[in-house]
């Protein structure tokens, strides 16, 4: 992986030489990020081939990305310039290729409309606990938790709503701290029903945390999974984002999160949903990389989903920590 992006970064330096690539990236960031995303493009066409990946493979085929005339530097100046041409995985999924851009590239963030320190009890007076979890502040950060063991399978998971409905065109980003593994962790935004009602008041059928209550149930809504620790996938470890009703799997990136045992620090996580762009951020204090975006175009998978509730979704017997969320209206750039 090392000689990898070394090679990249050494692509890049030399592109940046030409003036053909763009300065706005040191070339070893750069270079770190497109790695990221030629790893999750191999990741997918092997898990869906169950074949195995290696480094070198990766680091060829990210290389491959750099010489394609439709991947020329120029897609770099452009005024969305990680946006690169659609593709098409596993005849599944389609999204579209992102090279390490800034956000602020692709998007304005603007004024923030819900913000929450997640500290103690008094924050989360309002929010909707489905499924029987625990929640805790004892480092003054929202400790969650399933009440149930590993063995309890589905029955054991938990959503843990926050009770505002959100307009569409936003950005939610918080912290995220995995203190157990195995288990995985979701977001769900632009939850409504599938008529329209509020998920949390409207006369809908009861939900207590097991999955297809939530993509096969009554309610519509996008999902991102992402700490996807289960022993059956640590060899590729992805992040996921699909669409319901039907749990449609619609886009994929490689997982840049640690095992517990190295994540000492909280995980900056933002989800950006703006019309019928989806792109997902992870970053580690200040940096933020790109995992995937995505455009749906309404039709295969259902019409666009706009505004909606946001959830915190764990699998059991993961316990995490969530804290500093905020929520932004965001518009194209």
């Amino acid at each position: 992986m090392q000689r990898g992006c070394m090679a990249l970064n050494f692509a890049i330096e030399w592109g940046q030489g030409l003036g053909e690539c763009c300065t706005d990236l040191p070339a070893e960031k750069r270079a770190k990020n497109l790695h990221v995303f030629g790893a999750g493009m191999v990741v997918t066409s092997k898990a869906v081939a169950q074949e195995e990946a290696d480094a070198s493979e990766i680091a060829e085929f990210a290389l491959r990305l750099l010489s394609r005339p439709y991947l020329r530097f120029s897609i770099f100046r452009q005024v969305l310039p990680c946006a690169g041409p659609a593709v098409t995985l596993s005849g599944r999924m389609s999204g579209v290729l992102l090279l390490g851009c800034p956000i602020m590239n692709e998007f304005i963030e603007r004024d923030v409309i819900y913000e929450n320190a997640l500290s103690d009890a008094a924050d989360i007076a309002e929010w909707v606990m489905e499924g029987d979890g625990a929640i805790s502040f004892p480092r003054g950060k929202m400790r969650q938790e399933s009440l149930h063991p590993r063995e309890a399978g589905q029955v054991g998971n938990i959503v843990h709503w926050c009770p505002v409905n959100f307009p569409d065109n936003i950005s939610i980003s918080w912290d995220f701290q995995p203190l157990t593994e195995p288990g995985l962790a979701i977001l769900f935004f632009s939850a409504i029903g599938v008529d329209g009602e509020d998920i949390l008041t409207g006369n809908l059928a009861k939900r207590s945390g097991p999955y297809d209550q939530y993509h096969h149930g009554d309610l519509n809504a996008l999902h991102v999974s992402y700490f996807r620790r289960n022993p059956k996938e640590n060899e590729f470890q992805t992040c996921n984002l699909r669409k319901s009703f039907g749990f449609h799997l619609v886009a994929q990136g490689a997982d840049p999160l640690p095992t517990v045992g190295f994540a000492l620090n909280p995980y900056r996580i933002k989800v950006i949903k703006c019309g019928a762009q989806v792109s997902f951020y992870m970053g580690y204090k200040d940096e933020l990389i790109t995992i995937f975006s995505w455009q749906d175009e309404g039709e295969i998978y259902g019409p666009l989903l706009g505004g909606g509730k946001i959830g915190f979704r764990q699998m059991t017997p993961l316990i995490a920590e969530y804290s500093n969320l905020v929520v932004r209206k965001v518009a194209m750039n």
